[in-house]
């Protein structure tokens, strides 16, 4: 039983395991945060015709910015491997 502990604590405690725990945790977050700005954003908007306008190019930006997080994460993961 110890040894299987010591085996699981060795496995934890690489660099990779970590490293990748890490840059998921702040790419969720960054994408958390980003999406409450763009939401307080759109909440300000009066007229129905610039709501639309406005969610419209919300929701480019949103998808810009998931596949921009997706990619900096991924090279992020390969710079450790």
């Amino acid at each position: 039983m110890v040894n299987n502990l010591e085996i699981f604590i060795d496995f934890i405690t690489k660099k990779e395991v970590y490293g990748l725990l890490i840059i998921l945790i702040a790419a969720y977050v960054l994408n958390v945060i980003f999406n409450k700005v763009v939401d307080k954003i759109m909440s300000k908007s009066k007229n129905e015709l610039n709501r639309k306008r406005k969610q419209t190019v919300i929701e480019l930006i949103k998808n810009i910015k998931k596949y921009a997080l997706i990619i900096i994460a991924l090279i992020f993961i390969l710079d450790l491997y």
